[in-house]
């Protein structure tokens, strides 16, 4: 099971961080054509490797933890027009320009 968060000490938690990027980069996964996923360890690699300045932060989308729904609960959101669907899952989505 894939945890929003980690309890690293009795009342403590650890958000995870993640990043999405636009270009093919090893350890990241490609989600959709064209939109790479980065885990949490790889996220952790290119913020040292920004800090070092060997890439640039306007490349990457950074997301600190996540949302999740219960079993039916999106398709449910899906029925009742909550969510808009699109054919094509990226045309939304507001990259930053460079």
């Amino acid at each position: 099971m894939l945890l929003s968060t980690m309890e690293v000490l009795p009342g403590f938690r650890l958000y995870l961080l993640v990043s999405l990027i636009r270009k093919a980069k090893e350890g990241y996964t490609e989600i959709v054509k064209g939109v790479y996923f980065g885990n949490p360890v790889v996220t952790r690699q290119v913020i040292e490797e920004i800090k070092l300045k060997e890439e640039s932060p306007d490349d990457y989308w950074f997301f600190l933890g996540f949302s999740r729904w219960g079993y039916d609960q999106l398709f449910q959101e899906i029925t009742e027009g909550t969510w808009h669907l699109s054919g094509d899952p990226i045309e939304h989505l507001d990259w930053p320009e460079n």
